[in-house]
């Protein structure tokens, strides 16, 4: 498919003296083409030969018959024109069997500037062929570097989110002003890189927002916002891509981007209509660019949540096509063994496990939790990600997905295990330790443990430097939850007395103020509602939705047992469901089974049987085999599932 017959180029209009170019042209371009990542140009003497015996011939169609006797589904041709100062040459690129240009370009120039003009022809061919336009690579005369941004386009459609990275930085390389590779290199450093790189090639990327215009400006807006480092909320990210895709609507780029903060984020942030939307954005996506690896595994993420095993079974032939070599192959592959119910397949998948690409591990621990797999996939995936981890960061990241797996499976001994590990590879302790008081309170965790952690976050010394080692707002925070907890309103007043000193005057856009005032408006609703002020539960929950905030794994429960003990059954069921959907982020998936036990008996109280019993199914995926201390537990929502299903069902007469 990427092998290109460059072919003799007319001369008819030329002056005698530009006739050696008709051949000549065929060894100046083929040398453009080298392959290693993009098109291939067959052997000049190979294809000048094939061109003679097919000429000689007299076949009308000759450059068909060349490309079928070389093997090359694509080829190139065009003419010269001019005087020996001056010529203009065109070329177009076509695929040979249909006989449609993919790519096209003419150029004037000097004749003395033979090289530079074919240099600038190659570009704007190859750059029509993958949908870029000349507009957009004006300035642009490196073929290298165009050769390795085309190939990190093609790289990143198939989910070899690593190997695109490293065109990108090649194309870079080449030419350091090369805007539109600095721009593409930013989604895939997001699902391919770690936390430092993603920032420099952001921070890279932003310092050459000034050479993008039009439609690429507001794509990279959409990326990075209108300032480094970005510090939108989830609901103006969303609003960026929705002004993206009404802008170059004929990106696929774009509306993947919106499907995909849709599909996870959507249901977190009161988004409406979320998944119904990130389907449409999704075969959006595919309808513009049917290779987009990424929209086919978006696609069946969303089956997978929605337990649409029909739809996955449609997905399955076009993930083979697209990305079953990418960098997430193995996670897809035993998802779409679960979206199907493919008990042998599931089976098969975790044989290789340790095969599998940490991502894809990953991915399989996240998804296993929040999604529909077993707490037996997520554990096996930890295991196996814990085990491999080499460095600090890999152990911090590793470490966390064990701590979220045993909370969430019922293994108090083990989380606290993970939190020390955690702690000891450098994750900042203050953020440790918060989830762990957190956990005891509200996530069946160790309360032992979290009451020790409640202690040191207190003893910690200041430092506000990074809102993940707030130590004081932290203690302040787990303090407040602990008494909302345990009903102990002085011990809410006196957190919320302390949280509140550590605020600004006035609001600042900032990850740590946002921490903080999340924390005191759930403490303030708390207080509140013993008073029967109920307008404090909508402000706080407001304030979710508006304000930046990376810690937030409490919020849901807190606030639905406020609502619960208000009286509003439906508004705490609303705020339990509030949930980000296939994310690959650990935090999300904290505190899970108290959760789904609750949104179960709340669920039930609304007479929502059907939303019971897939909470109810949920939570026992996770809790299967629990510490004693929680076996109780387990055992009463497996009694409360079987009573929903023993229900005898209306009849008509009833319904009416």
């Amino acid at each position: 498919p990427d092998a290109v017959a460059v072919l003799p180029f007319r001369t008819d209009g030329a002056d005698a003296s530009l006739r050696y170019l008709g051949e000549g042209l065929v060894d100046l371009i083929a040398v453009k083409l080298p392959g290693g990542g993009g098109l291939r140009a067959i052997a000049p003497r190979a294809t000048l030969a094939a061109w003679r015996s097919e000429a000689s011939h007299g076949n009308d169609d000759a450059a068909h018959a060349v490309a079928r006797r070389l093997g090359a589904e694509l080829v190139l041709d065009g003419s010269v024109v001019g005087t020996p100062a001056r010529v203009t040459l065109s070329a177009a690129l076509r695929d040979a069997a249909r006989g449609v240009t993919v790519g096209s370009g003419q150029l004037s120039g000097p004749a003395d500037s033979l090289p530079a003009l074919v240099d600038r022809l190659v570009v704007a061919v190859l750059g029509g062929r993958s949908g870029v336009s000349t507009q957009q690579l004006a300035g642009l005369t490196s073929v290298p570097a165009l050769r390795a941004y085309l190939a990190g386009l093609a790289a990143y459609r198939q989910a070899r989110y690593v190997e695109a990275l490293q065109h990108f930085d090649a194309a870079l390389s080449e030419d350091s002003t090369f805007a539109l590779a600095a721009m593409a290199a930013i989604p895939s450093a997001w699902r391919g890189a770690d936390d430092p790189v993603n920032q420099t090639v952001a921070e890279r990327a932003f310092r050459m927002r000034g050479r993008l215009h039009g439609g690429d400006s507001v794509m990279l807006r959409a990326y990075l916002g209108d300032r480094m480092p970005d510090d939108r909320t989830m609901i103006q990210n969303l609003a960026d891509w929705e002004q993206a895709t009404q802008a170059v609507p004929d990106r696929a780029e774009a509306w993947f981007e919106l499907g995909d903060r849709q599909l996870h984020q959507g249901l977190a942030n009161d988004y409406p209509d979320a998944l119904a939307r990130a389907r449409q954005s999704l075969q959006r996506a595919l309808a513009l660019d049917s290779s987009l690896a990424i929209a086919v595994d978006h696609l069946l993420m969303l089956a997978l949540h929605e337990d649409d095993s029909a739809a996955a079974a449609r997905l399955a032939p076009l993930y083979q096509r697209t990305g079953s070599r990418g960098d997430w192959s193995g996670a897809y592959d035993w998802l779409l063994a679960v979206a199907q119910h493919d008990t042998v397949g599931v089976l098969r998948a975790r044989t290789r496990f340790p095969e599998m690409s940490a991502p894809s591990l990953a991915w399989i621990v996240q998804l296993a939790m929040l999604e529909g797999g077993t707490i037996e996939d997520a554990q096996l995936a930890s295991d196996e990600l814990v085990r491999r981890a080499s460095t600090a960061s890999e152990t911090r990241g590793a470490e966390f997905r064990a701590q979220i797996v045993a909370l969430n499976g019922g293994h108090r001994a083990r989380a606290t295990t993970a939190a020390a590990r955690r702690t000891a590879a450098g994750a900042p302790p203050a953020l440790v330790d918060f989830l762990t008081a957190l956990a005891g309170d509200l996530g069946d965790g160790d309360t032992a443990a979290a009451s020790a952690a409640r202690a040191r976050l207190m003893a910690m010394p200041h430092d506000t430097a990074d809102e993940r080692r707030d130590a004081p707002g932290f203690a302040a925070c787990a303090a407040g939850v602990h008494g909302i907890a345990v009903e102990d309103s002085a011990a809410v007043r006196a957190a919320q007395r302390r949280l509140r000193a550590l605020l600004p005057r006035e609001p600042q856009q900032t990850m740590l103020d946002g921490n903080r005032r999340l924390c005191a408006s759930v403490l303030d609703a708390a207080l509140a509602v013993a008073s029967e002020r109920l307008e404090a539960l909508a402000r706080a929950d407001s304030i979710y939705l508006y304000s930046l905030a990376t810690v937030f794994w409490y919020l849901p429960p807190v606030l639905a047992r406020l609502y619960d003990v208000a009286g509003q059954p439906r508004e705490a069921l609303r705020v339990l469901r509030r949930r980000f959907v296939a994310s690959n982020a650990p935090a999300e998936a904290v505190m899970l089974p108290g959760i789904l036990k609750e949104e179960g008996r709340l669920a039930e109280s609304v007479d929502d049987t059907s939303g019971a019993i897939i909470a109810y199914r949920r939570y026992l995926a996770l809790r299967m085999d629990p510490d004693s201390p929680l076996v109780p537990q387990r055992d009463s929502v497996r009694f409360a599932l079987a009573a929903l299903r023993l229900e005898p069902r209306p009849g008509p007469t009833a319904r009416r």
